[in-house]
């Protein structure tokens, strides 16, 4: 009968480091079970974040009526262009390919000064948009600064091109804004008092917010614009009751940090 052989130390040394390596298989096996199917909503959720921005649409006001019902403060359209700059610099890539730059300094959160490359949204209009404004005897001037400034600290909120037009202007505008990128024409509410100044002690009057930074809503969007607020009398004491629900447009990015595609809309309500 044959004996069985007896395991050296050199045979039990690599068993042991067998059963290391298929202890640390094991372990990293489980590791990527637990990330890819016990953590993956969670970062799902991170990347949804990351990839979205939220911008904030001011909400309708209300009415105000006498006893009777008769209207004594509505809100009238107000035709505006607007400039959606993302969307500008996008179809000038399209177009033109890489966009002209721009070099400035920055100031940081503790004050700290650095340089900043950017595109020279400026030129980018100027290029674009204005000679195709002038040949449909649109063009208006606007200021550069203001431009920029918005660019720099408001990229998702439209800038306001132009304001108040009249309904023919805003008519050739909604017609020919199809040949220009990031150019639309939008309609906004503003406070109507019907009779004018009458009874104005009483109505009071609306105006912007004194403080975006208290507004309760403020951090539920990553750019926000506020609607106006009542200053005295009735808009004052009854602003809970005459503000709507806001809306919100969200805008997703791609891989290469560029907000694309057509922005998801919820319309506010009165």
């Amino acid at each position: 009968m044959a004996r069985k052989k007896e395991l050296s130390a050199f045979d039990v040394r690599i068993l042991v480091l067998a059963g290391m390596i298929l202890l640390a298989l094991l372990g990293i096996g489980l590791r990527l079970w637990f990330v890819q199917v016990e953590l993956k909503d969670h970062y799902r959720s991170k990347i949804q974040g990351a990839s979205e921005v939220s911008v904030r649409i001011p909400a309708v006001r209300g009415e105000i009526r006498d006893r009777n019902g008769l209207v004594l403060v509505t809100n009238r359209p107000s035709y505006e262009v607007d400039l959606y700059l993302p969307d500008l610099v996008n179809g000038y890539k399209s177009r033109y390919g890489t966009p002209p730059m721009v070099d400035y300094r920055h100031k940081d959160g503790s004050g700290m000064l650095h340089n900043e490359h950017e595109p020279d949204i400026v030129q980018i209009v100027d290029q674009m948009i204005i000679p195709q404004l002038e040949a449909m005897h649109l063009a208006q001037p606007y200021n550069p600064e203001r431009l920029r400034t918005h660019f720099r600290t408001q990229l998702l909120v439209p800038f306001a091109y132009e304001q108040d037009l009249k309904f023919a202007t805003f008519s050739k505008f909604a017609e020919e804004n199809v040949t220009l990128p990031g150019v639309q024409v939008n309609v906004r509410p503003l406070r109507r008092y019907t009779y004018g100044a009458l009874a104005a002690h009483l109505l009071g009057y609306v105006g912007a917010p004194k403080d975006i930074s208290k507004l309760p809503d403020v951090k539920d969007f990553g750019f926000y614009e506020p609607e106006v607020q009542g200053r005295t009398n009735i808009e004052y004491t009854m602003d809970e009751e005459l503000r709507g629900k806001p809306g919100k447009r969200i805008l997703r990015k791609n891989a290469k940090n560029q907000f694309e595609g057509q922005p998801q809309i919820i319309q506010p309500v009165p």
